[in-house]
């Protein structure tokens, strides 16, 4: 049970008693609708108090737009580290003529945010996107969450424009 559209690929070798050996590959993409959605963020790191820029993103299989979509934006709250979360504005967008939409929404706090987004097809099928954002004050520890083990160690805590980070 998916939320997002899925691609399965197959792939298959076969020898028969002649020993005859052959071989194919298929794909399939297999959707939640008529079309997909994508949500996005200006900025990934936002300053609490701030606000930051959404942009919503619907198109068809063709890559052709969907115009005059209604798309449901969500922003979710999750304060670090408690595993708490609060919906804190959601909001109703109409896509243009090139499928597209905006909305400035608002980063109050520090945490990490969940921008969700929602519409519905013809056929009534859910389509679903959601993206990321993070904010924190300078000097608070935010716990980021991260896919990989890069660590950066700088030997100053900050740089003025110009310096070099050794």
């Amino acid at each position: 049970n998916w939320i997002t559209d899925q691609r399965f690929e197959l792939s298959a070798s076969v020898t028969d008693k002649a020993d005859a050996f052959a071989t194919g590959d298929a794909a399939v993409l297999v959707t939640r609708g008529e079309f997909a959605a994508s949500v996005r963020s200006n900025d990934q790191f936002v300053k609490p108090g701030t606000n930051t820029k959404i942009l919503v993103d619907v198109k068809d299989y063709n890559k052709r737009p969907i115009k005059n979509q209604l798309v449901t934006v969500a922003l979710i709250h999750q304060p670090w580290g408690d595993g708490r979360q609060e919906t804190l504005e959601r909001r109703n967008v109409k896509t243009n003529s090139r499928g597209q939409a905006s909305l400035m929404l608002p980063i109050k706090k520090s945490g990490s945010y969940l921008v969700f987004a929602f519409a519905k097809d013809a056929r009534g099928n859910g389509i679903k996107a959601n993206c990321y954002l993070y904010s924190c004050h300078e000097g608070e520890q935010c716990h980021f969450h991260t896919t990989n083990q890069l660590e950066i160690i700088t030997d100053k805590r900050s740089y003025t424009p110009g310096e070099t980070a050794k």
